[in-house]
């Protein structure tokens, strides 16, 4: 990850000297702050959404979710990952306004054909969502909320590909961090999962107004009908074969919320959707890097500097590894008292799949962090092919462990097969694409570590005094886990790690100017 950042942060001069780093340090920290603050509103949006519907309408809410995740995932026609990639290599900003202009066509054209053809059909497709007739209203909010959502990544694309994160950022926080939180306050406690959907959708579609300012700037500059349909070729060529990439990366947390009415209900689909959002949690700033990464990487893909990139890699799969693994046992620990904290207390029936799920972080954070490097580094659809198999692996081992008995646990463990394997296949593509090697007696060393770290959190739990109230409790945990880190990144410092050991580096580099 260093090696990318100093690569393409110095830039020379045409007196010999050098310019401070470029904005890509920058815009990873700012990005990560980011996504980590829309991390947070996350948990607290879950929390005040489901404290306020129940959890009945909060399975029926979490339902909603998965099916934006579903179908958005294939209304965009690869258009969220095809701009930005294709703005970066975009060398004028007419070839800019060209792909702007074909890229919400290709979006926006049959999106709307879509919309049409689900409201035609809103009570059937109802009764295949929620299997009953009573959430109608929330049907129809889904789809609102699938529009907004694609206007606010079309957006967002645009703004990855012209490299302004700056604003890219300020719209994630306020669509998807700020209004989503006044969303939870104001209306969860009506207890209608609809109208909380409905809002949630226009928190997103305002991303119409600064979109709309930018087309209409790209159409005052008249650009050559050719050169949009060229470019929309380009994005095709790119995007499509990708599409099944966002559906397969969607369907990978859908397909157990889906099928837990068959075998329980909506309650259970809601613990579920519970227990697989720790993963988006954790996951948190690591996306901040493929949001900045796609362009940057593709820029360097494109220079032939394939021996950085992949030095870079390696450096990254140490990280996630070293902290993943003290995310995820520590996690596993504290579950019950996650749940407590994120939904309350009558969702105590998601802990153990909460547990199932955490088992597959190491791989789950490979893959979230590691995803746009791919993308970048191969023109060929590697990421689809992998969620495919991942999918059917999920599907399949959820059915089966489900129809024996287990029910939602079942589907969780189907869910952390699939993304087990998912982690693996992405990794795999990477270290046969650059050669690298791993340390496994130095991995092995750290998971003792983190064994030995795991023990003291049970220790501690067990002979600390507990407040009865909810916020002492918290503060107590978390002074319990920030004593653990600090003993952690000891180890870490200690050991001497290359990825620790530049990152130090480049920290005390910026810190100096």
């Amino acid at each position: 990850m260093t090696t990318i950042v100093e690569r393409t942060g110095d830039v020379a001069t045409t007196d010999g000297t050098r310019r401070r780093p470029s904005s890509f340090a920058m815009d990873l920290v700012a990005t990560f702050v980011t996504v980590g603050l829309t991390s947070v509103s996350g948990l607290i949006v879950i929390r005040l959404v489901a404290s306020g519907l129940g959890p009945d309408e909060f399975g029926a809410y979490s339902i909603s979710r998965r099916l934006l995740s579903t179908v958005a995932s294939i209304a965009m026609l690869g258009m969220g990952v095809a701009i930005p990639r294709e703005m970066a290599l975009a060398t004028d900003e007419g070839m800019r306004d060209n792909l702007l202009l074909s890229g919400c066509v290709i979006s926006l054209v049959p999106l709307c054909f879509g919309l049409l053809v689900g409201l035609l059909f809103e009570g059937a497709w109802s009764r295949q969502v929620f299997l009953d007739d009573a959430h109608v209203g929330l049907y129809r909010m889904s789809l609102a909320l699938i529009v907004g959502h694609a206007l606010f990544n079309l957006l967002y694309a645009y703004y990855r590909g012209t490299q302004r994160f700056s604003a890219a950022n300020g719209w994630q926080l306020g669509s998807s961090a700020v209004l989503p939180i006044l969303v939870a306050l104001l209306i969860a406690p009506t207890k209608r999962a609809d109208w909380v959907t409905g809002a949630m959708a226009l928190s997103m579609a305002i991303a119409l107004l600064p979109l709309g300012y930018h087309l209409q700037l790209a159409l005052r500059r008249g650009r050559p009908l050719s050169g949009v349909l060229r470019a929309g070729r380009t994005l095709l060529r790119y995007g499509v074969p990708r599409i099944l990439a966002g559906f397969a990366a969607a369907s990978l947390f859908s397909v157990g919320p889906f099928l837990a009415p068959h075998f329980g209900g909506l309650r259970e689909a809601g613990y579920l959707s519970a227990g697989q959002s720790i993963l988006g949690v954790l996951e948190g700033g690591l996306a901040a890097f493929g949001i900045v990464a796609l362009p940057k990487v593709s820029q360097m893909v494109g220079a032939g500097r394939h021996a950085e990139v992949g030095k870079a890699v390696q450096e990254m799969l140490a990280m996630v590894a070293h902290l993943g693994l003290f995310a995820g046992m520590q996690a596993l620990i504290w579950a019950p008292f996650i749940v407590e904290l994120v939904l309350g207390p009558q969702f105590a029936g998601a802990v153990p799949i909460m547990r199932m799920i955490l088992l597959a972080l190491v791989p789950y954070l490979a893959f979230a962090l590691l995803r746009s490097v791919v993308d970048a580094v191969d023109e060929r659809p590697i990421n689809t092919i992998n969620l495919l198999i991942a999918v059917a692996v999920t599907a399949a081992v959820g059915i089966v462990m489900a129809l024996s008995g287990l029910g939602a646990q079942g589907l969780a463990a189907g869910t952390t097969f699939g993304v087990f394997l998912l982690g693996l296949l992405t990794a795999g593509f990477l270290h046969r694409r650059f050669a690298f090697s791993f340390d496994w007696s130095r991995l092995g060393f750290v998971f003792f570590v983190n064994l030995s770290l795991a023990a003291l959190a049970v220790f501690a739990i067990r002979i600390v005094p507990w407040p009865t109230s909810l916020l002492p409790r918290f503060c107590v945990a978390g002074g319990i886990e920030v004593l653990l880190f600090v003993l952690y990144g000891y180890y870490l410092h200690a050991s001497d790690a290359s990825w620790v050991r530049e990152f130090r580096t480049r920290a005390m580099s910026l810190i100096k100017r």
